[in-house]
């Protein structure tokens, strides 16, 4: 399968990547990382002239999203920076030099190689500039996420939640608190509770159904917004057969809550949990 995705790529740019990695597991997904980077690179080497300059940017920008996940690659990405030879377009040479400062840290040796990239155009030059910029302050970063872990732990359940709500914002950067944000969901606060499951899901690309997850999406179903429990609903019926413990509560819901869409919503989940609906992706 992964070979066919990738033969593909250049016809159907790497969106065929970003859709293959929603569908894995969280273990799934790490152990592929290193792959799936090595051929994003081919893709930036191909110089077959089957491979379009839109595949090219693609790939590249497909490598800053992954982040930390693509620093096994920082290697080849330096050699290819450092080619004096290479005839890269232009955007294809910004796409690049962007991604590879939100590598952060690890892309740190990655610097000079940048740096020899100046003086060719203003374009590109302002995205090293960015890049390197970047990179220098990944150090920050980490020290802010340290700050926010710690305030999780805070006996003020305003500062928690301001907390996990900050750590929403960094997005897979966030990725070190990972931890902290998962043994948030028993917080004491049902705000922090849900705020915590929040800011997970806008680190991970889909948070696995554990009993502190659907404990959350529970209580959830029962708070006096409706918007709240219309969510809920909706998280629940995408989780499929492993939110099944959410069925007495769902059931109610269905039959009982004042809001028809939340009615018609926990109808739905409950048919995609028992297996009657298929699950949108």
């Amino acid at each position: 399968m992964m070979g066919i995705l990738f033969r593909l790529i250049p016809h159907f740019s790497c969106m065929a990547i970003i859709l293959l990695g929603c569908c894995l597991r969280a273990d799934e997904r790490d152990s592929r990382n290193g792959h799936v980077a090595r051929q994003l690179v081919q893709i930036l080497r191909d110089n077959s002239g089957r491979t379009t300059p839109q595949a090219r940017v693609a790939a590249a920008r497909t490598l800053g999203k992954m982040g930390l996940d693509a620093r096994d690659v920082i290697p080849e990405l330096i050699q290819i920076l450092s080619d004096s030879n290479r005839r890269y377009p232009l955007l294809v040479d910004e796409a690049l030099v962007e991604a590879v400062g939100r590598l952060g840290v690890p892309a740190r040796d990655a610097i000079p190689a940048l740096l020899r990239n100046t003086g060719y155009d203003r374009d590109l030059d302002r995205a090293i500039r960015e890049s390197v910029d970047t990179i220098l302050a990944a150090p920050q970063i980490q020290t802010q996420l340290a700050v926010l872990i710690a305030r999780l732990k805070d006996s003020d359940p305003a500062e928690r939640l301001r907390a996990a709500k900050a750590l929403a914002a960094f997005g897979t950067d966030g990725k070190p608190a990972i931890p902290a944000l998962t043994r948030a969901l028993n917080d004491r606060d049902p705000d922090v509770r849900r705020q915590a499951l929040r800011a997970l899901e806008a680190i991970q690309i889909r948070v696995e159904a554990s009993d502190a997850v659907l404990g959350v999406y529970i209580s959830d179903l029962t708070d006096t917004d409706e918007a709240i429990r219309l969510r809920a609903a909706k998280a629940l019926g995408r989780y499929g057969p492993a939110a099944k413990a959410a069925l007495p509560v769902l059931t109610e819901a269905s039959r009982n809550d004042p809001d028809a869409d939340v009615r018609r919503v926990a109808a739905d989940a409950i048919a995609r949990i028992q297996g009657n609906q298929a699950n949108p992706e």
